[in-house]
């Protein structure tokens, strides 16, 4: 028998209970909320749940608290083990059109985070051992964050191992990819200059030998001569998904001539499989 006030659940065999746990789709908001709820039973409800409950992690959070947050986790081994998919959103003030907040002098706050964070971030992401998936989308903060942690990333020497996955605002260079994430089969990158000014980039995608899929947001249009650069430093791509732009299949990914005349019927990858097109 269960105690008063406790669900049934409580009274079967731990053995018994980690099944059902196992078998409740976390992806569901509703099957979410009740596992939630179980985890708030007892310690022993607490402990099987966690692992399921924060296996997909979602953190959307300003840039100026992002410290905070992820200090409340930091040091929670449980939470830290469980963690196999994170996807954090924050977003800062740069080039930011949204009123900042004013002292009763005036003078303009930036909501920004502090000189001690990229650091701290980097750090925190380096102690996510069974991390496969990472999705950090990093709005308005170049230059507070996203320059800063990656130059933490390269002087600590940090080795995402274990990583598949990994999405990321390319800046201007990707040349900490190839050393930081050896084990990525999915890039996905943000591109908002040429790839031949994108330092790293025909390195990083050359280089990495498990990647098979390429996600490419294109914030101007390449053009056929862009997309043969991109077929040059990625040729054993299976999957390419290109967005941000529509793009003609046909006029890209075959050669063209200057007066648009197919002059190689084959595509620019080789190995292409799926071509993902979207706008």
């Amino acid at each position: 028998m269960a105690p008063r006030g406790q669900p049934q659940i409580v009274s079967l065999p731990q053995e018994l209970i980690l099944e059902i746990v196992k078998h409740i789709n976390c992806v569901d908001p509703n099957a979410r909320r009740a596992l939630a709820s179980l985890s708030c039973v007892c310690r022993l409800l607490r402990v099987i749940t966690i692992p399921y409950l924060f296996r997909r992690t979602r953190l959307n959070v300003p840039l100026h608290q992002l410290r905070a947050r992820i200090e409340h986790i930091y040091d929670n081994e449980a939470l830290l083990e469980s963690i196999q998919l994170l996807h954090i959103r924050t977003e800062g003030s740069e080039r930011c059109t949204r009123p900042t907040e004013t002292r009763s002098s005036g003078r303009k706050l930036t909501k920004t985070c502090d000189a001690a964070t990229p650091d701290f971030f980097a750090r925190f992401l380096a102690r996510l051992a069974n991390l496969r998936e990472l999705r950090l989308d990093l709005q308005y903060c170049q230059q507070a964050l996203v320059t800063p942690f990656r130059r933490a990333v390269e002087d600590r020497r940090i080795r995402f191992r274990g990583v598949e996955a990994l999405a990321f605002p390319t800046a201007h260079t990707l040349r900490y990819v190839v050393p930081a994430f050896s084990d990525l089969r999915m890039l996905s990158v943000e591109i908002g200059s040429p790839i031949r000014q994108i330092r790293g980039f025909r390195h990083a995608v050359g280089s990495l030998k498990s990647l098979r899929v390429l996600e490419v947001r294109m914030l101007s249009h390449p053009g056929v001569w862009g997309l043969r650069d991109m077929a040059e430093a990625a040729p054993d791509v299976s999957t390419l998904v290109l967005w941000g732009h529509d793009i003609d299949a046909y006029d890209t990914f075959h050669e063209v001539t200057r007066d648009g005349n197919i002059t190689n019927p084959l595509p620019l990858f080789p190995l292409l499989i799926d071509i993902g097109l979207t706008g």
